[in-house]
């Protein structure tokens, strides 16, 4: 669970950041601190600055508790946060129509789900807009080389398709080309995701980069390819290894890019990882993922 929190930092941290700016331009606005208005200006300031930082950690908390209790609901956390900043800035901002009649909670509502609707939603996807996304995680685990190679390889182990992803469900070479693999995975109710993986360099069994690419409009296939490398270093005077996992995608659409950043998509799917192959209980988005696409698969 440590772990899963971890990963969400940059969604607390957000979180976290626009309560500190809604608590200042709460704090400013005239009329508020009347009682301050002949104290000394670092009391104002230690007042400010106080009441920001629990704002804060209050709101840090909620992020906590959503992440961990509701997973799936985890972006609303970012927009609460914003809509909480702009609602206490631009509230004395309203038109006079719109305070006059009571429609505040309705113009907050549309703005919320129209922010949202821009940012996670498809509206977005018609534009020319990509994000690059590049990660390296490391981490350490036990085992020998060899074994890890099979485990984390597609393809190239030699156990005949062993692997750690368990939604894989078919991967063939294609006998004209060697080291392309043409994938297979199951992401439940009776789908499946296609992929092509290209070998570009493979040193068994410490080092292997590959090319992916999904099945898309051909027009549009740079949006589902990238690059996955893995190395492996075994640790002097240990039967532990040292993991290496780099991943780089030059386009996404700008809703997963972000969704991407804020989960912290490659060191979530390393605590899977480490999960799975230590068969302890994964906490992780991807092991959560890939339970309810088993599960309807």
């Amino acid at each position: 669970m440590f772990r899963l929190i971890y990963r969400q930092r940059r969604r607390h941290l957000f979180a976290g950041f626009f309560a500190i700016l809604s608590c200042v331009s709460f704090l400013l606005q005239p009329g508020t601190l009347p009682y301050f208005a002949s104290e000394p200006m670092i009391l104002l300031v230690l007042t400010i600055g106080l009441t920001s930082v629990i704002a804060a950690i209050c709101m840090m908390l909620i992020s906590v508790v959503l992440v961990v209790v509701v997973p799936s609901m985890r972006m609303a956390v970012e927009f609460f946060s914003i809509m909480l900043f702009l609602n206490i800035a631009l509230f004395d901002h309203l038109p006079l129509w719109i305070t006059d009649r009571g429609l505040e909670v309705g113009v907050w509502i549309a703005a919320y789900i129209t922010l949202f609707s821009i940012t996670y939603g498809t509206w977005l996807d018609r534009y020319r807009i990509w994000l690059d996304h590049s990660e390296t995680r490391r981490f350490r685990i036990k085992g020998t080389a060899e074994e890890l190679w099979d485990w984390l390889v597609p393809g190239l182990d030699r156990k005949g398709g062993a692997n750690w992803e368990p939604l894989l469900k078919k991967m063939e070479e294609r006998a004209d080309e060697p080291n392309v693999f043409d994938v297979e995975y199951r992401i439940g109710h009776a789908q499946f995701e296609h992929q092509t993986i290209k070998y570009e360099a493979v040193s068994y069994p410490r080092h292997a980069r590959y090319a992916f690419q999904g099945e898309l409009n051909p027009a549009n296939k740079h949006l589902v390819s990238g690059i996955m490398e893995f190395t492996i270093d075994p640790i002097a005077d240990t039967d532990h290894c040292k993991i290496t996992l780099t991943r780089s995608r030059q386009a996404l659409l700008v809703r997963e890019g972000l969704l991407m950043w804020f989960d912290d998509a490659l060191g979530d799917q390393v605590d899977h990882l480490r999960a799975t192959w230590t068969d302890r209980w994964d906490w992780s988005m991807a092991g959560k993922f890939r339970r309810q696409a088993a599960a309807l698969s």
